[in-house]
């Protein structure tokens, strides 16, 4: 047996594997911290203390350094600027509006109170007659005495 079937696990001496320790946050992040690389190339070493000739797979390593939010701006600012191509319009007004589920007593008192009430024209001549008999009613009254 030598010693390159016990340095790596695949039995093969391509280069440098990856594996990821126990986290503290039960994200699926990789942190540099977490990352253990071993093989032929280097014993258990941890990824701060990798140098820079060490070279890693770039599927394990792309994306441990950028943040993923960067990326999604754009497509948030596109989505305030779709909200507004058509125009904010207001909710539209129905001539009847649904009386489902509302309340059934005070539906029959909407009812009544809509049946006694008065156009614009008997309104004016209303308040002409109210207006009338207050003025007669003034030219009737005795003189106040001061």
């Amino acid at each position: 047996m030598t010693d390159t079937t016990r340095d790596s696990p695949q039995n093969s001496n391509s280069g440098p594997w990856v594996r990821r320790l126990p986290s503290k946050h039960k994200c699926c992040c990789l942190w540099p911290e977490e990352l253990v690389f071993y093989g032929p190339a280097s014993a258990s070493v941890t990824a701060s203390e990798i140098n820079d000739n060490v070279s890693t797979p770039m599927s394990t390593n792309r994306h441990l350094y950028s943040p993923i939010w960067p990326l999604l701006l754009p497509q948030l600012e596109q989505h305030y600027r779709k909200a507004h191509r058509n125009g904010i319009k207001k909710p539209k007004r129905y001539r009847h509006e649904s009386t489902m589920g509302m309340d059934a007593k005070f539906l029959r008192n909407q009812r009544f109170a809509k049946k006694h009430n008065l156009k614009p024209k008997q309104q004016l001549k209303r308040a002409a007659a109210r207006r009338a008999r207050t003025a007669e009613r003034a030219a009737q009254a005795p003189p106040a005495v001061k």
